[in-house]
């Protein structure tokens, strides 16, 4: 028997409201890959290496601030945040606010 395999499809539409969970936390792998989110399993987005780069320069580089911007404003539609079910609101608004 074939090794299913398994693939999230996107929500029938992305959630609209604010994510904040970027805005006050990064996450990190074994190879130093930095992640923006820890529901993001796959390493749709990847922001950094920290063997390459200062994790200062990954939380305030151009691609960092653009996806919390977006995420700020309620904009999901992009993966892997349009097939995230996660409130993202629940904490982190006050960081936020430095960058909407």
């Amino acid at each position: 028997m074939a090794e299913a395999e398994y693939k999230i499809a996107p929500l029938e539409s992305p959630l609209d409201n604010p994510c904040f969970i970027p805005s006050y936390t990064l996450f990190f792998d074994y190879l130093g890959d930095v992640l923006m989110c820890p529901h993001d399993w796959g390493k749709k987005i990847i922001l950094g290496n920290l063997f390459k780069e200062n994790i200062i320069d990954v939380w305030f580089k151009d691609k960092s601030m653009r996806i919390r911007k977006k995420l700020i404003h309620g904009d999901r539609k992009f993966s892997p945040c349009n097939v995230c079910d996660v409130e993202g609101t629940l904490i982190g608004e006050e960081n936020a606010k430095f960058y909407s």
